[in-house]
This record gives C-alpha cells, sequence and structure tokens, in this order.
C-alpha cells in the first residue's frame, strides 16, 4: 500500500511540474512552398462513388467518356488539386 502512494505520489508531482505545451509560427520565416498536389483527395469503390457516381456511361448526365459532368463541376467547384484513383485500401490489391 506504501508502495502505491508513493508511485501515485510521484506521479502527481510529476504532472504538476510538466511544463505546458506551446506553439510558436513565426510568421516571417517562409521555409519554400508546398505543391498543391501534396494535398489531394482519393476515389474508391465506396458504395456508388465510382459506377454510378463519377463514372456513369450512358446517362445523359455522363460526357462522351461516362464521366458525370455534374460531378465534376462540384468537385471542380471544391477545388480538389489532384484525385488519386484507385485510392485508400483498395490500391493496394490494384494490379
Amino acid at each position: 500500500m506504501k508502495t502505491s502512494l508513493a508511485i501515485l505520489a510521484f506521479a502527481a508531482a510529476a504532472y504538476a511540474q510538466a511544463p505546458a505545451a506551446r506553439i510558436k509560427i513565426d510568421t516571417d520565416r517562409r521555409i519554400g512552398e508546398v505543391s498543391p498536389l501534396v494535398f489531394g483527395n482519393f476515389a474508391e469503390h465506396l458504395g456508388r462513388m465510382i459506377y454510378g457516381g463519377i463514372y456513369e456511361e450512358g446517362s445523359p448526365l455522363s460526357d462522351k467518356d461516362g464521366f458525370r459532368t455534374d460531378v465534376m463541376a462540384a468537385v471542380k467547384n471544391l477545388g480538389v488539386s489532384i484525385l488519386r484513383y484507385p485510392g485508400g485500401n483498395f490500391a493496394s490489391g490494384y494490379n
């Protein structure tokens, strides 16, 4: 019991003395630019995301290649810089 109390007291003392975390942002220091292609989106076979979503051959909403023009317009309005397909876990089994 004394050992447990000693450990508890030590842990409480260590926690009480821990310095507060802080972040400093130096807006005058610039290292370089980050390519917008680093931050993109991915498309994967989730529900109707691909077939019946982005791609729907024969739909009146699709272009000559089968891609939905309304979906492409919405994606363009979101400012997506790059769209990876397949993405996520589906890519691990893609050959």
